[in-house]
């Protein structure tokens, strides 16, 4: 009972907000009745119509990474590995990580696991562990160029952990 007073309190209290401060490694966008009315790109202090007419919605757009879960997979040569990638990647455009996209985290996290394994499987064990290789440039743009229909700017592509392993399935007959 008293969690819902406070809720009920909070949003009272919203419905006089006048104004929203954007900081430094911030963006967003100003909704007004519910369509988009502003792009908040730059920091500072924006004004906004009280009484639910402007919602300001920001997020973080500094440089973050994410490690992404391990996820086994075949080669081309038919060797089975564990791949745990981690990508670095940063908000490019608030109007599509926010408004036109209903959850960018997990959109660029299961575009990246797949862009990824698509790369991986095409490649053999000695193209990937040659000191040469372009397999993370590879990886990298192929993630880029998915990532920017939800508005994210992927700057890099590793793996951190790369390793052999065998494949035992267990079949049942129940």
């Amino acid at each position: 009972m008293l969690d819902r007073l406070f809720d009920f309190l909070r949003e009272f209290i919203t419905l006089f907000r006048f104004a929203v401060v954007v900081d430094v490694f911030e963006q967003g966008v100003i909704l007004r009745f519910g369509r988009l009315h502003e792009v908040l790109v730059e920091p500072g202090f924006y004004w906004l119509i009280p009484f639910g007419v402007d919602r300001p919605i920001t997020e973080n757009a500094a440089l973050e990474a994410r490690n992404l879960p391990a996820q086994s997979l075949t080669l081309r040569c038919g060797t089975s590995v564990l791949a745990a990638p981690v990508i670095s990647y940063r908000m490019a455009d608030p109007v599509k990580f926010i408004v036109e996209v209903d959850d960018a985290d997990s959109a660029i996290t299961d575009v990246a696991r797949g862009t990824i394994r698509e790369v991986l499987c095409q490649m053999t064990w000695d193209e990937i562990t040659a000191t040469d290789s372009p397999v993370l440039d590879q990886m990298t743009k192929a993630v880029r160029k998915e990532a920017r229909r939800f508005g994210i700017e992927v700057t890099r592509v590793t793996l951190a952990d790369l390793a052999k392993v065998r494949v035992l399935r267990l079949v049942t007959g129940e």
